[in-house]
């Protein structure tokens, strides 16, 4: 039978985190955060900021155009809101409301961009594959060309020679 102590080990979780930020952090900055994010048990400490990709409107900031936004990832052991940790962050820099973002990694707007950024499911980005392994092979003969277009005006022709009978049977009954 397995003790008390080692069940609450075996059912330690972790929570990880996603700052993003629509400015540049500053070293300081980065390590207030750290100190401060002390007091949820601070796995690992803070990453380095990844500056994302320059984007028109930002996914989490679309009222901001053209900033670079940085990422930062951390985790917890113990459980806190993203909401709680954007406000107490934002008083602690003296930011601005709309300047940064906390996302969980268990939300679900999290978990989708995620998903968009790495590609569903381990397969790969549409984009990033140069011979549309998806798309069905076409034979373009069928749809243009010499070949199309004789067989295209071949079939115009017995339409029309069809309509003209449809006419003159019509004709010949009145």
């Amino acid at each position: 039978m397995k003790s008390f102590k080692q069940y609450l080990q075996e059912s330690k979780q972790s929570f990880g985190f996603r700052v993003k930020l629509a400015h540049e952090p500053t070293d300081a900055q980065i390590e207030k955060i750290e100190n401060h994010l002390a007091k949820y048990d601070l796995e690992g400490g803070v990453s380095a900021p990844k500056k994302l990709m320059l984007q028109s409107a930002p996914y989490d900031f679309p009222q901001l155009r053209g900033y670079e936004i940085y990422v930062m990832e951390f985790s917890t052991a113990r459980p806190v809101s993203a909401y709680q940790i954007t406000t107490e962050l934002q008083n602690l820099l003296g930011l601005r409301d709309g300047m940064m973002k906390v996302r969980s990694d268990r939300e679900p707007l999290e978990a989708a961009e995620q998903a968009s950024i790495d590609g569903e499911e381990g397969r790969p980005v549409l984009l990033g594959d140069d011979d549309y392994s998806e798309a069905e092979k076409i034979d373009g003969a069928d749809y243009y060309g010499d070949k199309f277009n004789t067989s295209f005006v071949q079939e115009l022709l017995k339409l029309r020679k069809d309509k003209e009978k449809e006419i003159a049977g019509k004709e010949i009954d009145e």
